[in-house]
């Protein structure tokens, strides 16, 4: 099934797999209101308009939302300059932006591709 991105009024943003008749059926918020379809954001990665690119964010490597300024502090500390989505999943500019911080969370992927952080034993 497609991956389609949703925006909220309040600034949240949402990832939903779902059928393709269902592409522009709402989907609900955390604060209630509907979230609306943002395909600027699915086709944001067009290697033909890269200013539009927002980067990605990655729930697997997300924090609780109260744990955010702890792990920004960590992030300046070693040198990465990481924003977060409210919901507390960081926000990445590139995938060297990524692996750099996995290493320093002593974070992986456990099917690692070419680029991507991977456990020390492989």
């Amino acid at each position: 099934m497609p991956i389609y991105c949703f925006k909220c009024d309040c600034g949240n943003t949402d990832e939903v797999n779902r059928p393709m008749r269902e592409a522009l059926d709402p989907h609900e918020c955390l604060c209630g209101e509907l979230m609306h379809r943002d395909v600027l954001a699915e086709h944001s990665g067009s290697r033909h308009k890269p200013d539009l690119w927002r980067g990605f964010a990655c729930s697997a490597s997300g924090v609780h939302p109260s744990q955010v300024p702890e792990v920004m502090a960590i992030d300046k500390a070693n040198g990465l300059n990481i924003e977060y989505t409210p919901g507390g999943d960081p926000n990445f500019t590139s995938r060297k932006q990524r692996k750099e911080y996995q290493k320093v969370h002593n974070l992986f992927d456990r099917d690692a591709g070419y680029g991507d952080q991977a456990p020390d034993n492989r």
